[in-house]
């Protein structure tokens, strides 16, 4: 429980109260290292923490009237963000923003040249596990099918469309 107290959220009142007085323990020094991070430690990573998705906007000046955003994305608590600056110089890509959620910060790859020429091999070669595995699949075919203009036809928007709403949250088919 002290070390849990020492968490951003801490302990609840029904817990501190339960179990105080607590032994002081503080928090270890963090000493950032400046050596790249081992690919597939971030694989791993980005299992369980990034996110691969087909979004979609209006685009009131395009003929269909909408265009789809693909990203690569991971968000992270503030007390971390050197881990996500890491990552980003491991990759050789992305960019931060930090959230309106508050103290989090998003680490994001939307450019479609990007994504096609760093983000794609990455994950290709070091594979995903599980249901993240199925999305960056549908994610791959999706920038497929925009590498190849299919986003500017309606069958193209359609398809993609389709592959969006399989993805992440929305998966239903784990094969």
């Amino acid at each position: 429980m002290a070390i849990k107290s020492h968490f951003p959220n801490g302990l609840s009142p029904l817990l501190f109260n339960a179990f105080s007085p607590l032994p002081s323990r503080s928090r270890p020094e963090f000493i950032p290292s400046t050596f790249s991070l081992d690919s597939s430690w971030i694989a791993g990573f980005i299992n369980g923490d990034g996110s691969f998705s087909l979004g979609f906007t209006k685009k009131s000046n395009s003929r269909l009237g909408a265009t789809c955003l693909p990203t690569f994305s991971i968000v992270q608590h503030e007390r971390d963000r050197i881990l996500l600056e890491r990552i980003q110089s491991s990759l050789g890509c992305g960019k931060f923003s930090s959230l309106k959620v508050d103290g989090c910060y998003d680490l994001r790859v939307a450019d479609i040249a990007t994504i096609t020429s760093k983000i794609v091999p990455f994950f290709t070669s070091h594979t995903l596990q599980g249901a993240k595995a199925l999305d960056f699949r549908d994610f791959c075919l999706g920038i497929e099918i925009m590498n190849k203009g299919g986003h500017l036809t309606e069958v193209g928007l359609t398809k993609l469309r389709s592959l969006y709403l399989g993805m992440n949250s929305n998966r239903t088919k784990f094969d």
